[in-house]
């Protein structure tokens, strides 16, 4: 029940989803926003793509379901 942010390595939308997948609530982006103050935004958009595609209705669905 603890909050997990994951936090080192993110670069798209994609590690957030692993990052999320392996039991992150939250997330943080450092480096990359500083070169690229609209990441942030790009990586949001893409992850609701995602969600829509996937058919997930709710982020917290992801939250430790990754699986090999």
């Amino acid at each position: 029940e603890i909050p997990i942010i994951g936090m080192g390595g993110i670069s798209n939308f994609e590690d957030v989803v692993e990052f999320i997948r392996v039991g992150s609530t939250m997330v943080q982006v450092g480096t990359l926003n500083y070169r690229d103050p609209s990441l942030i935004s790009k990586m949001n958009d893409k992850l609701k793509n995602f969600l829509t595609i996937n058919k997930i209705n709710d982020i917290s669905e992801l939250i430790g379901n990754y699986s090999e």
